[in-house]
């Protein structure tokens, strides 16, 4: 079934909610705990409204994300291929995205202490919306994550819309994601979250607060040791 959306001056005809199927990969399976590898991605694609301007000479379908039936596409994919996912956009098109979602999502902010202030807007933008659905589900022995990060801006990355690594830490405990499941990035751009997913499961403890206000900070015995070994976790860096 499709439906009809003003986005501005334009209509388009978008994937309604109800065509999702509203139960997850893994709750489908039976299981949300440990014991089984799953399947997570990353989206942030080129902003709805902005994507032909910032992107537009690095690739030639860029414009196609100034179109909201892209967007949709983007989230049907995730919400049929993964156990949980998360998908970056910005404030101003919030109230376009969030109804092509369907109804279980929720939606967590990325607060930036440092961001930069543009003239002429009086009221800075200085957070940023991610979408998440999914995940596996957190036992009553881990601490608890909240749904806010707070992470400067990245500086000198050379790549418009590059996150910071916190910002990324933070998604993998909101996700739970383990050593042994995979981790798309469907956007690779710089790099970044690659290296990101990496560097935290090459670490040889986990379970610390992440991004300035990720996790609760977690006792001795609740921290994750891995005794040097590598990293497990299968990254994958893919566009839809």
């Amino acid at each position: 079934m499709t439906e009809t959306v003003q986005s501005g001056s334009q209509q388009r005809m978008v994937r309604s909610r109800s065509n999702y199927d509203p139960a997850p990969l893994a709750e489908k399976a039976g299981s949300g705990g440990s014991g089984r590898s799953l399947r997570f991605a990353y989206a942030d694609p080129p902003y709805y409204g902005l994507a032909a301007k910032f992107y537009g000479h690095l690739h030639t379908e860029a414009a196609d994300y100034d179109k909201l039936e892209t967007h949709a596409a983007l989230i049907a994919k995730l919400c049929a291929e993964y156990d949980g996912w998360a998908m970056s956009l910005h404030t101003p098109t919030l109230r376009d995205i969030l109804p092509l979602c369907p109804p279980d999502v929720r939606v967590m902010a990325w607060v930036k202490p440092f961001a930069s202030f543009k003239p002429g807007v009086g009221v800075a933008y200085a957070w940023e919306p991610l979408i998440v659905r999914g995940g596996r589900r957190r036992t009553r022995e881990q601490f608890t994550v909240r749904d806010w990060c707070a992470c400067n801006i990245t500086l000198r990355r050379g790549f418009t819309g590059a996150k910071p690594e916190g910002v990324i830490e933070w998604l993998l405990e909101v996700l739970n994601v383990e050593r042994e499941d995979v981790f798309d990035d469907l956007f690779h751009g710089s790099g970044a979250v690659s290296r990101a997913v990496a560097n935290y499961f090459a670490r040889p403890q986990l379970g610390l607060s992440v991004g300035g206000g990720g996790a609760e900070q977690a006792g001795d015995e609740d921290l994750w040791t891995n005794e040097g070994e590598a990293p497990n976790t299968e990254i994958s860096s893919q566009r839809p």
